[in-house]
């Protein structure tokens, strides 16, 4: 028997930032593709479309989360609960609109992202132009927040150095 476990990597957990933005953005671009073929009222129809919009919210906030620093498998853990991310993007300083907030909640609630995949008349879904509203915003506030400049933290300075010390080097 072999001393050297094979270590099991889940897929996305070594992906960059960037690599999970490029992600969202072509589930972005495959929900704006079906929107112009969808037939709306039709649950089953519009399905594929919300189900792209959703995973792609998800992906923008993953990639926020994990620029603040989360690790993958935290985010993991949060299955497909865009409510549970709200906590995480709050703590990280994300601001979304009251209105977006509430429907990330309604979402998770309604396990639309699961009612989607496999029961799309499961559940009462959400106005398709407010699953697009949510989408757009997410995308932006989280693309804005990532092209901010990161803080950059400065060692401490030596126990050596008082006050006014570092008051003269700044």
């Amino acid at each position: 028997m072999s001393s050297s476990a094979k270590v099991e990597i889940y897929p996305g957990e070594t992906s960059t930032v960037e690599e999970t933005l490029a992600l969202a953005d072509e589930f972005r671009k495959a929900a704006e593709a079906l929107a112009g073929i969808r037939q709306t009222g039709q649950a089953t129809s519009t399905a594929p479309f919300r189900l792209l919009c959703i995973h792609a919210i998800e992906l923008y906030l993953n990639a926020f989360l994990r620029s603040a620093g989360q690790p993958a498998p935290a985010i993991r853990g949060l299955q497909h609960n865009l409510a549970a991310r709200l906590e995480l993007i709050d703590k990280y300083g994300l601001v979304l609109r009251h209105r977006t907030r509430l429907h990330l909640a309604t979402v998770s609630a309604n396990r639309e992202y699961l009612a989607s995949r496999y029961d799309p008349d499961a559940t009462t879904p959400s106005q398709l132009n407010r699953l697009q509203a949510t989408l757009a915003e997410v995308r932006l506030k989280v693309l804005k927040r990532l092209e901010e400049p990161k803080p950059v933290v400065l060692a401490r300075a030596p126990a050596s150095v008082g006050r006014a010390g570092l008051a003269l080097r700044a």
